[in-house]
C-alpha cells in the first residue's frame, strides 16, 4: 500500500489517490496493520535505541501512527504525495531517495521499515544490499509484503506488484541479500479465503479504496481490532494475505 524506490516504479498521483485517500488511517486494513507493525517492532531488538526510518512511507500513515505512540521515526518517499496530516509532514522526506539522505541522519538509523515496498522492485535483493551499505548503524529491518502468488490479481497489476511472497520466495530474497531471517509469519488470515475465492472465480478486485466515513468508521475499528488480535492468536504459519519478516544484518 505504498510506493517504491528508483529500482521499481514510483506511484503515480492517481495511484496515491486511489490507494491512500484522506482518512485512510481509519480503514480496517491500516488499523490492523499499524498495530501488527508496532507489536513486531516492540519485539525487535534495539528498535527503541535509535531512529527508525520507513522507506517508501507514502503519505505517512505508519509514521503518524507510530509517532503518536511514542516511537522516534521518520519517513522517506521518492514520490511527492500530500502528507496524510499537517502533524506528520515535518517528519517526512518526500521526493527523496532514502539512500541519499544526509549522512548525519543515515548514521542515526538503527532499524528500517519496508512496508509493502519490496514487491514493487525489479531487484529487491539489490535494494536491501544498498540499504545495508547506506545505513551503517542499522542492524534490523522489518518488512511486510503481500502474500501467496495464487492470490495475484488485477489489483497487484494495477499497483505494480511483481509477485506475492511465500516462505520460499522470502527465504530466497533474504539469502540473495546476504541477510539473516530472525522471524516471519503470515497475517490477515481471515482475508485469505475470500481473496482465494475471488481469484478462483476470476473476479476482478476493486483498485480504488475508499476511506470510511461516519458510522462506518466504527465498523472498521472493530474489524481492525479483530484482525490485529487474530495475528496474536492464529499460528503464523497459517496462510494469510500478507507476510511480515524481521531481517538481521550479520555482524551488527
Amino acid at each position: 500500500m505504498t510506493s517504491t524506490d528508483a529500482r521499481g516504479g514510483v506511484f503515480r498521483a492517481e495511484q496515491f489517490h486511489s490507494n491512500v485517500p484522506d482518512g485512510m488511517g481509519d480503514h480496517y486494513w491500516h488499523q490492523a496493520r499499524n498495530r501488527i507493525i508496532e507489536r513486531r517492532l516492540a519485539k525487535m531488538d534495539g528498535s527503541r535505541d535509535g531512529l527508525l526510518l520507513e522507506i517508501g512511507c507514502g503519505r505517512g500513515i505508519v509514521v503518524e501512527f507510530l509517532r503518536r505512540r511514542g516511537w522516534r521515526i521518520v519517513g522517506a518517499e521518492l514520490g511527492s504525495p500530500e502528507p496524510i496530516s499537517a502533524e506528520v509532514a515535518p517528519h517526512l522526506h518526500l521526493g527523496t531517495d532514502a539512500l541519499a539522505l544526509p549522512t548525519a541522519l543515515r548514521s542515526e538509523v538503527r532499524a528500517v521499515l519496508l512496508l509493502d515496498v519490496l514487491e514493487h522492485l525489479d531487484d529487491p535483493a539489490g535494494f536491501l544490499t544498498a540499504i545495508v551499505g547506506a545505513f551503517p548503524a542499522m542492524a534490523r529491518l522489518l518488512i511486510t509484503v503481500p502474500a501467496r502468488q495464487e492470490l495475484f490479481s488485477n489489483y497487484d497489476e494495477f499497483y505494480g506488484h511483481r509477485l506475492r511472497f511465500d516462505e520460499a520466495a522470502l527465504a530466497e530474497l533474504v539469502a540473495a541479500a546476504g541477510l539473516s531471517l530472525a522471524g516471519q509469519g503470515y497475517f490477515f488470515h481471515a482475508l485469505y479465503a475470500p481473496a482465494r475465492l475471488l481469484s478462483a472465480l476470476g473476479r476482478p478486485r476493486a483498485t480504488v479504496v475508499h476511506a470510511p466515513a461516519g458510522a462506518v468508521r466504527l465498523a472498521h475499528r472493530v474489524l481492525g481490532a479483530a484482525l490485529a488480535a487474530e495475528e496474536r492468536l492464529v499460528p503464523s504459519a497459517v496462510r494469510g494475505t500478507s507476510m511480515w519478516a524481521e531481517l538481521c544484518v550479520p555482524g551488527r
